[in-house]
């Protein structure tokens, strides 16, 4: 004779598993930065708030390859001023030029 079998726990996905991109702002230093990117024709545009000081900035013309890590490391350089302002909008793209 066998055991009886006991039942099984069913877990409910609450959504935590998915991945919060929060960062550290660099003008406030707490976690709270949150990095959303949206994708308009060949370009990206991406936009950066903090919640906790209310901090926010706007990235344009972004290429596609930019995700939130690069978004984030550019941001990072603009706050320290390894970047300038009018540096940050232009984007080095090797892929059609060919001087051939």
């Amino acid at each position: 004779m066998g055991r009886r079998r006991s039942k099984r726990i069913k877990y409910v996905d609450t959504g935590s598993s998915k991945e919060k991109y929060v960062k550290q702002c660099p003008v406030c230093g707490m976690n709270g930065l949150h990095i959303e990117i949206k994708k308009h024709l060949d370009k990206k545009h991406a936009k950066i708030t903090c919640e906790k000081c209310g901090f926010s900035y706007e990235f344009d013309n972004l290429p596609l390859y930019a995700d939130k890590f690069l978004v984030y490391a550019k941001l990072v350089d603009l706050v320290s001023g390894v970047i300038k302002h009018d540096e940050e909008e232009h984007f080095i793209e090797d892929e059609g030029s060919s001087d051939d």
